[in-house]
């Protein structure tokens, strides 16, 4: 609506300030008409630089990681700039295509330990018109649920290696040339476990990844 308005304020003016030339009192037809365009313009700047008529809602939802490698829990990323940033590349249990964090100045990631299972929770500040009124005037321009900020927060637990590319390029020889010493490791610790309990066949299978994942991590530099 406030492009309709700015066109009738700009077309206005120029009817009454230079075509009606014979109407009695155009000139306070004009100004009406120039305030009108300058207000709907002011409107408008403020709409776009300052989000006039906005307001901030956060979204949050949390996606479960998969591993990046199919015999340990593994989370990559790859550090930018020197102010510690970094570019996470993950998986999901449901999207087995790896996905990546932007390297973003509205993107901010995080890194935390956790007792859980490993996840990621995604929280997005988005821009929502405040009233109906609002979204009838600045509608048109399709900046609703426009995405502010985004917050990508990273739980993992011990079981995983967090690495860097560098790093994660360096996985595949460090397995081939410890892989005896990391099997042994794991099939002594498997064996204390199975003295003890029964596990099912999906809890050996985790039990096994978790055990080979600390046995991978000393070797890494």
């Amino acid at each position: 609506m406030i492009l309709f308005i700015t066109i009738a304020g700009v077309l206005g003016f120029y009817w009454f300030a230079a075509v009606d030339q014979n109407r009695p009192h155009r000139w306070w037809y004009a100004t009406v008409a120039l305030i009108i365009l300058v207000g709907s313009v002011i409107t408008f700047v403020l709409h776009d630089n300052q989000h006039l008529g906005m307001t901030t809602t956060t979204k949050a939802h949390t996606v479960k990681l998969a591993s990046m490698n199919d015999k340990i829990n593994l989370l990559v990323y790859q550090p930018i700039g020197t102010q510690g940033d970094r570019v996470y590349i993950y998986q999901t249990p449901t999207n087995h295509h790896r996905q990546m964090t932007k390297a973003d100045i509205n993107v901010t990631t995080k890194l935390s330990s956790t007792n859980g299972t490993a996840k990621v929770v995604i929280t997005k500040d988005q821009y929502t018109y405040k009233t109906g009124f609002d979204r009838f005037m600045f509608g048109i321009f399709g900046n609703h649920n426009n995405v502010k900020h985004t917050t990508y927060h990273f739980y993992v637990p011990n079981d995983w290696i967090v690495i860097n590319a560098r790093q994660a390029k360096q996985l595949k020889p460090v397995m081939l040339q410890h892989g005896a010493e990391i099997q042994a490791q794991v099939q002594g610790e498997l064996m204390t476990q199975l003295t003890t309990n029964q596990p099912t066949s999906d809890q050996l299978a985790n039990q096994t990844r978790s055990l080979a994942t600390l046995a991978v991590k000393q070797y890494l530099k």
